[in-house]
């Protein structure tokens, strides 16, 4: 079976909140292979100044003045979308609330939230199931060292997250399809298979 084909993406914007219309300031997208495909600055039409993000990501106003808006780089984008088999997103609903305020019917994609699928790995439980944990906790449980709040840095280090996910996945059902196995050994082949049929 051939690799799955992904791509890795992450903004940081003027703002926290997806409904805020809030713009990109910084995008990067990795392949699976952590081939770097993007890592811009870019300059938002409609804010001047975002004060309160600029002390998370520390991208100032001056730093991306001169650059390109977001919106110049979505048919460039739109077609790396179209060239992998899904996008890999640590908190995926942020980065579609983004695309959406710049236009991308998200439908057409696949995502995958490493941020999701790594809640019952740590297995903190809260109220509702578990909790979901930030970048920095995966990454730090993995045992991976970054500087969160840079785009490039974010990417790297969910691709590596992502990826040890799906080997503690890929090791689990490994583990069950070998205690399968094991029970059914105990049985004589004819008692199994007798078993099987009343399911099929």
């Amino acid at each position: 079976m051939a690799k799955s084909q992904y791509i890795v993406l992450d903004f940081e914007t003027t703002g926290f909140n997806k409904y805020h219309n809030d713009e990109v300031v910084q995008f990067a997208i990795i392949n699976q292979n952590d081939e770097v495909l993007y890592n811009e600055l870019c300059r938002p039409r409609h804010h001047f100044s975002w004060p309160g993000a600029q002390k998370v990501h520390h991208i100032s106003p001056l730093m991306v003045k001169d650059k390109k808006p977001f919106d110049e780089y979505i048919d460039e984008v739109k077609n790396v979308f179209e060239q992998y088999d899904f996008i890999v997103c640590y908190n995926v609903a942020f980065e579609q609330g983004i695309l959406q305020n710049y236009g991308f019917d998200i439908s057409k994609y696949q995502f995958r939230d490493p941020m999701k699928e790594f809640a019952p790995i740590y297995g903190e439980k809260g109220t509702w199931g578990y909790k979901w944990k930030s970048l920095t906790v995966c990454a730090d449980y993995f045992g991976y060292q970054f500087q969160a709040h840079d785009a490039l840095e974010d990417v790297k280090a969910t691709r590596f997250c992502f990826d040890k996910i799906v080997e503690y996945q890929t090791k689990q059902k490994q583990s069950k399809q070998v205690s399968i196995n094991n029970w059914q050994s105990l049985f004589q082949p004819s008692i199994v298979s007798r078993g099987q049929a009343l399911y099929q």
